[in-house]
């Protein structure tokens, strides 16, 4: 029994060893991208409904927050997805986010103004006060 209890020192080291060398090598090999894989379209770009203010220079690119403020402009931008296709079955979302066209800011105005008008018609409707009525008449129907 101890015969068998000398080797257990070997052991532990050579399967920390192996430990070891497997993780160098997952953390060398870099994962492949969605772009690089062959996907095919299943849904052509569609929007999220997410909109936002971003920086952006004179010429449309993005500004970064060190970069000098003089000609920088606030534009909105709106989400997009689309959904692809590997050749497994699998299904990826891309998102990306683009300058906002005049349809997109129409809408999202709508959008704003829609729940405003419902968040308004809530409170309105929280706060009515019951009407008052003569003891022992019941409720109208």
């Amino acid at each position: 029994m101890e015969e068998h209890l000398s080797y257990a020192p070997y052991a532990a080291a050579v399967l920390v060893l192996i430990g070891v060398i497997g993780l160098i090598w997952s953390r060398r090999s870099k994962p492949q991208k969605v772009e690089d894989l062959p996907c095919e379209v299943v849904s052509d770009w569609r929007p999220t409904g997410k909109i936002d203010f971003a920086r952006r220079d004179i010429n449309g690119k993005p500004r970064d927050i060190d970069g000098k403020p003089d000609g920088s402009l606030f534009c909105l931008q709106t989400e997009e997805y689309r959904l692809l296709q590997s050749m497994s079955g699998t299904k990826h979302v891309e998102v990306r986010w683009r300058v906002a066209t005049l349809e997109d800011d129409i809408g999202a105005l709508r959008q704003t103004l829609f729940q405003v008008r419902a968040a308004l018609a809530r409170a309105d409707n929280d706060s009515q006060v019951p009407k008052r009525r003569r003891a022992g008449s019941l409720p109208a129907r």
